[in-house]
């Protein structure tokens, strides 16, 4: 699956409501099986539910998304707006992608296209390694060299702690003193 979504698919430029790539060439993909087939359309309707959530349901109507569901872009934006506004233009000018979802063709660029449009004026720059294997894992390794902190464990929530506090004992400024 992740071989198909990093190779296949492709972020479009806009929003697929506004322009459907008809005229973009299909790709093939073999299967495991080593059965072809040739993606066309689709291959652009996977990712638009990453930058549209609503796309679920003018393709599949009996889908819905929560109706709180908001765009990557807007999650990110939404993020940085609820920083102090001191940072916020540094927050928006060091965006960094990383995951193998990243490695969709234009996925960067949609992000980018779709903060210039929620923030116009501001610096906006999107970060992302250009080597794949790096990019793909630099979550995961980034993780691994968190974990391997020795004052890692400061930073733990216990069950304990949970069940007394709720999801309040998770602000950050109440664990990175």
């Amino acid at each position: 699956m992740q071989e198909f979504k990093e190779s296949i698919c492709q972020v479009f430029e806009r929003s697929l409501s506004e322009s459907i790539p008809s005229s973009r060439p299909a790709k093939a993909f073999e299967f495991p099986d080593g059965y072809n087939l040739l993606i066309d359309i689709d291959r652009y309707k996977i990712p638009e539910v990453l930058f549209n959530p609503l796309f679920l349901v003018t393709e599949s109507p009996e889908i819905m998304p929560p109706e709180n569901s908001v765009s990557l872009a807007q999650l990110l934006y939404n993020s940085a707006m609820a920083c102090d506004t001191d940072i916020r233009a540094t927050l928006l000018g060091n965006i960094i992608i990383t995951g193998g979802t990243s490695l969709i063709q234009g996925f960067g660029d949609r992000i980018l296209t779709e903060l210039q449009i929620l923030a116009p004026g501001s610096r906006i720059k999107i970060n992302a390694s250009g080597n794949t294997v790096e990019r793909k894992y630099a979550s995961w390794l980034g993780g691994s060299i968190l974990a391997s902190l020795g004052t890692f464990h400061q930073l733990w929530i216990s069950k304990k702690e949970y069940d007394e506090e709720g999801d309040h004992v998770l602000l950050i400024e109440k664990r990175c003193k």
